[in-house]
């Protein structure tokens, strides 16, 4: 109930904050791409049954349930005209493993974080965006310690040919418990007639189909990576994959959209980073999700 409470709260005051911020952003995007979200939630609607092979007992196989919910909101504004935007923002993260019978793994992983987004203009034809999130997690019963931070932050200069085509290059930080993470960047989006195509390697690739202006859909791709620090252990556990799928958008309201969609999980690797152990394996899976959208 809280969480629900909460999650209208950010809801109102994303949109009325988002009629003021709406045409700022155009100036940097390509015919036809979406606003950034404001405000984003999302999810699972059925748990992700997944069968997990423990490397060091290959006879025994585990079934677990995971259920993720995403909750990304955008409501301050600090500065917004013609040629720069920024927002202050606030998260909550949280999954929830059910079945799971192993002590190597918590079955409850949740946090909140804040963050700050901001864009600019350097000339018509070259701007500048960044993103950073500091956070606090924890597992079921631990309290916030010195291992619980995460943060990740992202700068990107980007060159918008004309109003089709943007290039973008820049470098993408993540720190996982004190786990640094250091990789650059790569993108590109780019619209032709009802078609959208945005891009950044290595994080995620996605092609949306524009039907009609309340009904879009999207065929996406993108690199998916969890970490979990576990007290029991005194490591960090990181799941990374591919995931596929198809999303479905209608705008039920002025800025508001509704999405479902499905997904496809790549098998992936559960390990503890600091020991170097690969001591299980995911297999393969389906996902269904659901959420709202608030677009600026």
């Amino acid at each position: 109930m809280l969480k629900f409470t909460i999650f209208l709260i950010l809801l109102t005051i994303t949109s009325l904050k988002a009629n003021a911020a709406g045409p700022e952003y155009r100036d940097f995007l390509v015919e036809r791409q979406p606003m950034p979200a404001g405000l984003l939630l999302k999810q699972d609607l059925a748990s992700t049954k997944t069968d997990v092979t423990l490397d060091n007992n290959k006879t025994r196989d585990l079934t677990m349930y995971h259920k993720k919910t995403w909750l990304d909101a955008s409501p301050i504004l600090m500065t917004n005209n013609p040629k720069s935007f920024t927002a202050l923002g606030v998260g909550y993260m949280g999954d929830q493993f059910d079945s799971l019978q192993t002590n190597a793994i918590s079955n409850h992983y949740s946090g909140v974080y804040a963050s700050l987004y901001a864009i600019s203009e350097i000339n018509p034809h070259w701007y500048w965006n960044a993103y950073l999130s500091y956070g606090l997690f924890s597992e079921k019963n631990v309290n916030a310690s010195a291992n619980s931070k995460k943060t990740f932050s992202f700068a990107t200069l980007a060159y918008k040919r004309n109003s089709r085509q943007v290039y973008k290059l820049g470098i993408m930080h993540n720190s996982n418990f004190g786990q640094d993470v250091l990789l650059p960047t790569l993108g590109l989006s780019y619209s032709r007639g009802s078609y959208v195509l945005d891009a950044l390697l290595p994080s995620y690739l996605s092609l949306r189909k524009i039907h009609t202006q309340k009904l879009h859909s999207i065929v996406k791709a993108e690199f998916s990576y969890a970490s979990y620090y576990d007290h029991n252990q005194k490591d960090i556990l990181a799941i990374s994959g591919i995931d596929t799928g198809v999303v479905v958008e209608y705008n039920i309201y002025p800025l508001v959209w509704l999405h479902i969609g499905g997904s496809y999980a790549s098998e992936k690797q559960l390990t503890w980073l600091k020991s170097d152990d690969d001591f299980a394996t995911i297999k393969s899976g389906y996902k269904l999700d659901s959420g709202i959208n608030v677009r600026f």
